[in-house]
Formats: structure tokens, C-alpha cells, sequence
């Protein structure tokens, strides 16, 4: 059992919709001869499908109620504007990673520009953090003398900021420098878990979409003359890097291709939830407030945010905190509230997907429903009434499907989620107006900034010596792939992972030589410390890249 290897290539947002018929036309060989002689299939991401709960959930097996990590901040639901003041980072959940289990066992472990790594954490091996990191000119790893090693190449924050060349031609300098550490790591010791995360597949989606599609607002031919291909070439670029990866590995290892999410398209029309909770009698506006006036102040922040990240962030640096918190508020409209008379309220999850909170007596400053009964049948109506909500224009459900918390999530951290979880078609993306009408139209320079977002199903392929090769896997989750990489490392699987070995991919012969084992979970505690912990000029930096993708605002 000692000699088990398994490596995980994480390709950020990659899709089968775009790689199986990519290898089927023989563009991306790779990825075709390991869906070929391996297994595949989707693999659903956390709610929300965002970088930070997603990696997480992969990395540790656990739901967010779990692990306590549902986006970049925490939820904080005793506050109105819903996020606490904390950034999530390594130390609220290092302990629970697989990183440091297999390193527990004794296995030499690489983990390379994984997601939510940063603070660098111990490794029975080395570990270069992925984003978001604070500083771009640094390599930020363990152990600290690694450095020296390796340049930084987590790029990925600044994205946004680039020009479409200079994203193209840093996208390809990060793969291309990324596998060649890996493949130096591989030649200088055998590593028993091997981890690296590529994200220009991500990007590509992103700010790249808008030109393959000729039906989506913002298409032109021009663009398609010059960029049309960076969609396929960046995801050949990953194909090339698995390929050099394949090599290196040998023929003992087992390979697992994972995606944090899928992507397709950006939603074209806001689905204004508060707006809609307003229709229904669930949230009042402040006496006096005019419609219009909040409408357009919200319009102008919003600009600010997409157009303009160089005077978001300056404000965002110099301007003291009660400035900040009434951006916040102004961008999610919660200052335009009667809390007095508000019973529900919206907070952003992640474009199609939604927070419904219910303003609590005990837990809301200003709380005016009373926990029990009312709580529930107060659920129960929003859900319900959400069913029935159609788009005047097409005639069609905005809804995909509505969910208690507690449906979704199970963990001590289940408080921290909010009280209904709402999944839009993809066609729409939470909008914050309090009032007016319920669905517009998406502002045009947003979608010519983000022309793709994130969706529900990712990719899982994997490969090796102990994979069924043809197997279809069916409603696998992202907390599968750790307990089946534990599994094959020869490792017992922790009792509290969410996640279930993926046996039906895995070849017969090795589940009847060796049954699953499970243990009992550990109590690892974390270090002491459950938030950000950062000092000020790092939280900055941090949050400057978090806002360049608009994770935070």
C-alpha cells in the first residue's frame, strides 16, 4: 500500500460541455485518452459554486456547514449587510485539509497554487499557496525557504485588470511555469500526493466567452476575428500541461482531473429579489426614501465597481470604515430598508444563486419574526411563492428550485448559512433594487466585462492503475474526490467527511483486495485560530484581489 501515488490536476471552471466534444474532434488528446481509458463525469459544486467554499469542500470533503467556509467572507446573519469583517484563509480549516492527513500518515505531499491556501500551512513535503495571496511579487510557501524557488505565479487576481493580451499572455506564462515546477518536483523525489490547480481555464471563460458566442449581447465580429480561439487554445494549454504531467507520473499513478465548477455564459437579466419580497409585503422601504434616487445610486456604485477598479480600490484604502460599509450597503440596498417593517431580505450569494434571510427577533438587531411557527410558515411562503414567479416576457419559470438551509447544509457552522437558499435559471443573476420592476435588463458594460460565469457541474475525470476504465460517473459531489483519493493512498477515510468513495470508478479487483476503511474523526481543533488573523497591509492586498473578480466589494 506504501506505493499508491495519486496526483490531482484542478483545471478552475472547466466544463464537460466544452471538453467532450473538444477530445471527441480530437483538439484536447489528453483529456480525450483519459476519458477514453479512465472514468468521467460531472461533479457537482458547493452552494454557492465559488472558489472559496468549492476548493475547500474539495480539499477537506466537507459541506460548508462543516468546514464554516461559504464564500471569501463569513456570513455573519446577525448583521444587515450579512459578512462579518474577517477574510477567510488556511488557518480556519488547514487542519482538516487532505494535505495534512496524508502528511499525518507519512506521505510525502506537493501542493501547488491550490485555491485558499493562503497562509502557507505545514506539509510533509512543500506547499506554494494559491490565490488570493497578498503580495504578487512573493511565492508564499512551506517551508518558508521554498521561496527562494519559486517565483510567484498567482497571477489570477489580475486578470481584471489586464488588457485581453496581456491576460492571454499571463495565463499562458502561469501554466506553462507552474508545470515545469511540478515536473521538477516529480524528477527530484516521488511525491505520494501530488496536487496543482490551473486557472486560466477559468479566466478564459470569463472575459473570453463573449466571443464564440454569437447570440450573447455584446458579441462583435471583430473581437471573434482576434480572440474567438482563446476559449479552445487556453483549454489546450491545459491539455498540454496534463499531457507533460502524464508523463512525468509514470504508469503507478492515479490521476484525477477535478473542477471547482463549470461555466457557461453570463446571465443577461437581473431577477430583483428584494424587489419581489417588496411586491409580496415581506420588506418595506424607509418612509421618505425615493425609489428613483436609490435605483440610481445603486446604478452608480455599481459602475464604479465593474468600470472603474482603480477608484473602487482607492476608496476601498483610504476612506475610513463607516464609508466602506455604506458602499456595501448601498450595493446590496440594505440602507434603503425598514427594518421595523422588513420580514425578509435578500443577500448575495453568487449571481443565480440567492440568500433569502428572515429578519429574526434574537438574532437581527431589529428582528420582527418570531423563531417557531412563524419562522417556518414564513419559509415555507417564500418558497412556494418564488414557484410560481414567471418572466412576463417569455412566459418561462426564473426559478430552478428554492431550499431551507437545512436541506442543503449540515454542520456547526449551519447558522452561518442563510435561511432559504434560491437557485435562478442561468438566465438571471440576483439584483438588489428594493423596488421597481422585478426583472430588467443586465447593464451592457457589465456583460462586456464578464461575458461568462460560473455554473452548478463541474469536471471529474480520473485514470490510473486502479480506475475502471468506461465507467460513467453519475451525482458525484465535490466532497467525493477526497475520501477516494484517501482511499487510494491506502488510507483510512475520516468518519465527518460529507464526501463517499467513488467505488463504481474504481476497478473491482482493488475494492475486493482491500475494503474501504473508515476511522473515527480527529479532533484536530485549528491551531487556535478560527478567522482571518491578518495583519492590515495583507487583509488589504487580499481584498484588492478578491475585489478585482468581485468577490468582495
Amino acid at each position: 500500500m506504501g506505493d499508491a501515488k495519486v496526483i490531482i490536476i484542478g483545471l478552475d471552471g472547466a466544463t464537460l460541455d466544452l471538453i467532450e466534444p473538444w477530445a471527441q474532434q480530437g483538439k484536447l488528446p489528453n483529456l480525450a485518452r483519459l476519458m477514453r481509458e479512465g472514468a468521467s463525469g460531472e461533479l457537482r459544486s458547493t452552494i454557492p459554486p465559488v472558489t472559496a467554499p468549492a476548493w475547500v469542500s474539495l480539499m477537506t470533503g466537507k459541506n460548508p456547514a462543516q468546514h464554516g467556509v461559504y464564500h471569501f467572507r463569513t456570513f455573519d446573519l446577525t448583521r444587515y449587510d450579512s459578512f462579518d469583517d474577517d477574510l477567510v484563509t488556511s488557518r480556519q480549516f488547514a487542519n482538516e485539509t487532505i494535505f495534512r492527513i496524508a502528511s499525518d500518515e507519512g506521505r510525502r505531499v506537493a501542493a501547488l497554487a491550490v485555491p485558499m491556501t493562503y497562509p502557507p500551512f505545514p506539509v510533509n513535503g512543500v506547499l506554494l499557496s494559491g490565490y488570493p495571496t497578498p503580495n504578487l511579487q512573493n511565492a508564499y510557501t512551506y517551508p518558508p525557504e521554498m521561496t527562494e524557488r519559486f517565483a510567484n505565479i498567482n497571477i489570477t487576481s489580475e486578470f481584471f485588470r489586464h488588457s485581453d493580451p496581456e491576460r492571454i499572455r499571463s495565463a499562458t506564462h502561469m501554466v506553462k511555469q507552474l508545470t515545469d515546477y511540478c515536473v521538477d518536483l516529480m524528477k527530484e523525489e516521488r511525491y505520494d500526493l501530488l496536487m496543482v490547480v490551473y486557472t486560466n481555464t477559468d479566466m478564459a471563460n470569463h472575459f473570453f466567452h463573449k466571443y464564440v458566442d454569437p447570440t450573447y449581447p455584446t458579441y462583435n465580429t471583430e473581437g471573434a476575428r482576434v480572440y474567438g480561439n482563446v476559449l479552445l487554445e487556453q483549454y489546450q494549454l491545459a491539455d498540454e500541461a496534463v499531457g507533460r504531467l502524464l508523463e512525468q507520473a509514470g504508469d503507478d499513478a492515479n490521476v484525477l482531473i477535478v473542477s471547482d465548477h463549470g461555466s457557461g455564459v453570463h446571465a443577461t437579466h437581473y431577477f430583483h429579489t428584494n424587489s419581489w419580497l417588496n411586491r409580496m409585503g415581506w420588506l418595506e422601504l424607509k418612509a421618505g426614501m425615493s425609489p428613483r434616487a436609490a435605483k440610481a445610486a445603486r446604478a452608480a456604485l455599481e459602475y464604479v465597481r465593474v468600470r472603474t477598479p482603480w477608484a473602487r480600490d482607492f476608496v476601498k484604502r483610504r476612506f475610513p470604515d463607516i464609508v466602506k460599509r455604506r458602499i456595501t450597503s448601498g450595493l446590496q440596498s440594505t440602507s434603503a430598508l425598514d427594518w421595523s417593517r422588513t420580514m425578509a431580505y435578500r443577500v448575495p450569494m453568487f449571481y443565480f444563486v440567492e440568500g433569502i434571510v428572515i429578519n429574526l427577533v434574537g438574532r437581527q438587531p431589529q428582528g420582527i419574526v418570531q423563531p417557531g411557527r412563524e419562522y417556518e410558515e414564513l419559509r415555507d411562503q417564500i418558497i412556494a411563492e418564488l414557484g410560481k414567479v414567471t418572466d412576463p416576457a417569455t412566459g418561462q419559470p426564473v426559478l430552478k428550485q428554492a431550499l431551507k438551509r437545512e436541506e442543503e447544509y449540515s454542520g456547526p457552522f449551519l447558522e452561518k448559512a442563510p435561511d432559504v437558499v434560491v437557485f435562478y435559471d442561468y438566465d438571471y443573476a440576483g439584483g438588489p433594487n428594493p423596488i421597481g420592476p422585478v426583472i430588467t435588463p443586465i447593464e451592457r458594460y457589465t456583460l462586456e466585462t464578464w461575458s461568462g460565469l460560473h455554473r452548478m457541474n463541474g469536471t471529474l475525470i480520473m485514470w490510473g492503475k486502479d480506475v475502471l476504465p468506461g465507467a460513467r460517473i453519475e451525482g458525484a459531489r465535490i466532497v467525493d474526490p477526497a475520501p477516494t483519493l484517501l482511499y487510494l493512498l491506502g488510507l483510512p477515510v475520516p468518519k465527518d467527511m460529507d464526501g463517499r468513495v467513488l467505488s463504481e470508478a474504481l476497478a473491482p479487483a482493488l475494492l475486493s483486495s482491500r475494503p474501504i476503511e473508515y476511522r473515527d474523526s480527529l479532533d484536530r481543533g485549528t491551531d487556535g485560530e478560527r478567522g482571518g488573523y491578518l495583519d492590515q497591509d495583507e487583509e488589504e492586498q487580499i481584498r484588492e484581489a478578491l475585489r478585482g473578480f468581485g468577490y468582495i466589494e
